[in-house]
């Protein structure tokens, strides 16, 4: 059975589009809201609410070069949202190499990208019991960890393919 006919495989998928829909929605969000404009007053005056080992990092480097990194966060995002929602639409009947090794990139870049909002949004690891408003797990790292699942796969994925390549050269078309 090849592996995009497995009930595992869709599952996956299905949560890939989930994810591609949210980096898409938030990447056109930024691309349309003036994202770039604004994203040097937003980190300066929320800058305090980050994990202090980051602090440093942004002010350097991220603060006096908002308009890059603001720039290249968006089209990340939507490079991710796009890709998220590709990769299962062109993988849902068959799974290429190509395919999964395009996931494990656009998953890498997801999680580079969850996780720098995570530490700079301050929210804690896990429960914090004096703030009863707050999310028991940030969604940040939540996302981040859904993401580096999505790695693991892809990359499994492809490694199947490949030890099914090498086995049969012709099964690498029909996987």
């Amino acid at each position: 059975m090849s592996l995009s006919k497995t009930f595992a495989h869709r599952v996956v998928m299905f949560f890939t589009l989930i994810i591609g829909y949210e980096f898409l929605m938030s990447g056109l969000s930024k691309l349309f809201g003036g994202f770039v404009p604004g994203f040097h007053h937003e980190l300066g005056t929320s800058i305090n609410a980050a994990f202090g080992f980051y602090h440093p990092v942004l002010q350097s480097i991220v603060l006096p070069n908002s308009t890059l990194f603001g720039t290249i966060i968006m089209c990340s995002e939507l490079f991710a949202g796009v890709s998220f929602i590709l990769i299962p639409l062109l993988g849902f009947r068959s799974f290429s190499s190509s395919l999964s090794k395009w996931g494990m990139v656009a998953s890498i870049l997801a999680v580079f990208l969850s996780t720098n909002v995570f530490f700079f949004s301050g929210d804690p690891f896990f429960v914090n019991p004096s703030d009863p408003y707050q999310e028991a797990v940030s969604i940040d790292l939540l996302l981040a960890l859904m993401e580096l699942t999505l790695f693991s796969y892809f990359y499994q994925a492809n490694r199947t393919i490949k030890e099914g390549a090498n086995e049969d050269p012709q099964k690498v078309e029909n996987v």
